[in-house]
């Protein structure tokens, strides 16, 4: 039995066509949407966690206490930390990094905060209480 393309048939496949069309539209700004900003977002919000989760651990250290390997390694990976923020900060499209100015992070001042921290654990003068409230205030970490 032969199709016959009447006025009905061509309304029911100019919608499915619109429909689909909608569909793939939608999909791939969604595509463009998770992994272009959403990923830039849910890495800072991961370094930012292990910013955190170090700097509670190094928290109490004395100066004696800097012989200590697992110090040692900590205090090294702050400073792999600040290069990793600095990197995502440097490579943030723009609507990402609107979007973290926007909920009150500053990424600059994050990262001067964390690189002085970890290279101020050997002296006395105080800096080391001043980077860690810089980058605590910078990435709005719990005092």
């Amino acid at each position: 039995m032969p199709i016959i393309w009447g006025h009905v048939e061509k309304q029911m496949v100019a919608a499915w066509l619109g429909s689909m069309a909608t569909t793939l539209l939608m999909t791939f700004l969604g595509w463009l949407l998770i992994n272009f900003y959403l990923s830039q977002i849910l890495s800072f919000r991961a370094i930012r966690r292990d910013i955190h989760e170090t700097m509670y651990y190094v928290a109490n250290a004395r100066r004696e206490d800097l012989t200590s390997p697992q110090l040692l390694e900590a205090i090294d990976w702050l400073r792999r930390l600040a290069a990793q923020l600095d990197a995502l900060r440097i490579s943030l499209e723009p609507p990402s990094k609107w979007w973290l100015r926007r909920k009150g992070y500053d990424l600059d001042a994050a990262v001067k905060g964390l690189t002085g921290y970890s290279n101020s654990f050997h002296t006395t003068d105080g800096s080391r209480g001043f980077h860690r409230r810089q980058a605590e205030r910078a990435l709005k970490l719990p005092t």
